[in-house]
């Protein structure tokens, strides 16, 4: 739809009337002049949706939150009329810098701008269409039009180094876990072979045995356990009690990801919880496993409710693994956490937990006497 500025309408209204009243030659050219102004901007107008042409060009289609997003967009003016202010309206995402562009159409010419933003969260973004608000020569009358431009692009989780005295923290934990190695004998044999010195007479098999005349026994393989679990936080911040006006899951779903890799990085194997709206278990083995917790985090947002460290209390006490290391990571602790911090930390060797946000004395006090270390995340 064509818009015409109020003021040029009123403006022409008094023209036509003082013309028809008086009929000056002064006012004749006064209206003539107005009157060609309209039909120029009028036409200018009607013929911008079949004559402009726009595309936007995204070349890299994968970035990182708060990394700098650059768009290209192409503008082509195949008509003679120029088009002194084209606005670029986005409204195909939620992001924060330069969206708002303004550029001139000069006739039969072609004009290449670049968009400058930042998306503040993690996720994959579809964009299907953007607007123009394109407007005349005179600046009396403007026009909005709707291009279609489908493109994707995936915005990941900021990497983030882990400092020096956390990797020294994980990798005492990992030492410990490899010298002290969590086993169980499988339920069910892998193969039979003939007895020698020293098998267990338990597992001799008798019917086999009996049929070849010479004792066979089965072979029970040894399985390795998960030394290490791993809890991420995933409660809503707004649900919170307190208000943590800067603070968003971004830090913690990047600092998660990042303590994931480091420990892949070194062959350990990993059994992580995520605790949000419905809670997500994963086993976690190779650098390949590490890619599908990328792909969770990119479809979820934090949107979990009620008391996180119930939660883990809970799955510990459910679970049949005996986990030797848990590492948590959180926003903060509050006093009234600690005595079920106390429970979490009495079933396992060493309970460490990282935090986004500072954690009251009170609850530092209160887990002075317990082997649970808290360790403030810097991001």
């Amino acid at each position: 739809m064509i818009k015409f500025k109020l003021s040029f309408i009123i403006t022409l209204a008094l023209l036509i009337s003082a013309y028809y009243f008086y009929g000056k030659e002064t006012i004749n050219s006064l209206f003539l002049v107005f009157l060609l102004m309209f039909l120029v901007s009028l036409l200018s107008l009607l013929f911008s949706k079949r004559y402009i042409t726009s595309n936007l060009n995204l070349e890299n289609k994968k970035f990182f939150t708060g990394e700098n997003i650059k768009i290209s967009l192409h503008f082509h003016n195949r008509s003679l009329f120029l088009y002194s202010n084209v606005n670029f309206l986005s409204n195909f995402i939620d992001a924060k810098g330069n969206l708002n562009e303004s550029v001139t159409l000069l006739p039969f010419k072609k004009l290449d701008i670049q968009l400058n933003f930042k998306v503040p969260s993690r996720g994959i973004y579809n964009a299907e269409n953007y607007l123009l608000e394109i407007h005349d020569l005179f600046l009396i009358s403007s026009r909005k039009i709707n291009f279609n431009n489908k493109f994707t692009f995936t915005v990941y989780p900021r990497n983030i180094r882990l400092p020096l005295e956390i990797q020294k923290l994980i990798d005492n934990v990992s030492n410990f876990s490899k010298n002290n190695p969590n086993t169980h004998t499988s339920d069910t044999y892998s193969y039979i072979d003939k007895y020698m010195e020293g098998d267990n007479f338990k597992n001799i098999h008798w019917k086999l045995s009996a049929k070849k005349n010479n004792l066979y026994v089965k072979k029970f393989d040894t399985i390795k356990k998960c030394n290490i679990a791993i809890y991420v936080d995933m409660t809503n911040i707004l649900s919170l009690p307190g208000t943590f006006p800067t603070v968003t899951d971004e830090g913690l779903v990047s600092f998660s990801l990042s303590i994931i890799k480091y420990l892949l990085w070194k062959n350990e194997a990993i059994y992580l919880y995520i605790e949000n709206l419905k809670s997500s278990s994963f086993q976690l083995e190779n650098t390949e496993d590490y890619y599908s917790i990328l792909s969770y985090y990119l479809e979820h947002k934090s949107l979990g409710h009620g008391n996180f460290f119930d939660k883990v209390l809970k799955k510990e006490f459910q679970t049949i693994e005996n986990h030797k290391f848990i590492f948590i990571i959180t926003y903060t602790i509050l006093p009234m956490h600690a005595k079920t911090i106390s429970k979490i930390s009495a079933d396992c060797e060493n309970l460490i937990i990282f935090t986004l946000l500072d954690v009251p004395n009170k609850t530092k006090n209160l887990l002075r006497n317990t082997n649970v270390k808290v360790v403030k995340v810097t991001l």
